[in-house]
């Protein structure tokens, strides 16, 4: 029986009308959504690259709340944290996709790895994960890689950089005991999330491995 399914670089979250623009629809999650609620034998699946957005991620978080045998996902550059407006022709960020993700790792035992990076994560959406690690049991390696935990979007447009979502990082880190890895790289923290993370390891005794891979850590942002 199929344990592993990899179905990234697709177009799951839309399809092409006349072969030309592309149009962006929920059937595709929402039916990977519903296998994953009966299936017993997958134990792997990648998703990456599939433009499911914020909608997509919530079909995905709702099926793996029951699901008791998946251990790997990876929903890479998806944009989970925002959704396509389909006026303006752009990504606006939201937390529901984010929010949907943390409630399911609340209550999941299964899985031990996730993948989000690229995901539009903003300090919000750090936050709603870093909460649900804090009771999560189960996960040992979480990819955050390419998003913007150290800032969040003004009025779709401007970045403004704050310090909230490496310090929502910073204290899920002090009680969680089960992430042995964890990649935060290309996420504008800079020196003070930097500080927030280290702090946290200075007593965290599980994790193994830590990526903070061009956060300009030796800087900050003079806004």
């Amino acid at each position: 029986s199929l344990t592993y399914l990899n179905l990234d670089k697709n177009i799951i979250g839309g399809y092409h009308s006349n072969y030309v623009q592309l149009i962006f629809t929920p059937e595709g999650p929402a039916a990977i959504s519903e296998m994953l609620k009966v299936n017993k034998t997958l134990t792997s699946i990648s998703l990456g690259f599939n433009h499911i957005y914020a909608e997509g991620g919530i079909a995905v978080a709702d099926a793996l709340k029951t699901n008791n045998t998946l251990t790997s996902l990876n929903l890479d550059f998806n944009k989970i944290g925002g959704y396509y407006d389909r006026n303006k022709r752009e990504i606006v960020p939201t937390p529901e996709g984010l929010a949907a993700i943390s409630a399911m790792l609340k209550v999941n035992t299964t899985l031990t790895s996730i993948s989000l990076a690229g995901s539009y994560i903003q300090a919000e959406g750090a936050g709603y994960v870093s909460e649900a690690l804090k009771t999560n049991e189960s996960l040992t390696y979480l990819n955050l890689d390419k998003n913007i935990i150290g800032g969040y979007h003004s009025n779709y447009v401007q970045l403004i950089f704050t310090p909230e979502g490496p310090a929502a990082i910073s204290e899920m880190l002090k009680v969680n005991k089960t992430l042995t890895s964890i990649s935060l790289g290309f996420n504008h923290i800079y020196a003070e999330g930097g500080i927030a993370v280290a702090d946290a390891l200075k007593t965290n005794n599980t994790l193994t491995s830590l990526n903070l891979d061009f956060n300009k850590i030796g800087g900050y942002y003079d806004r």
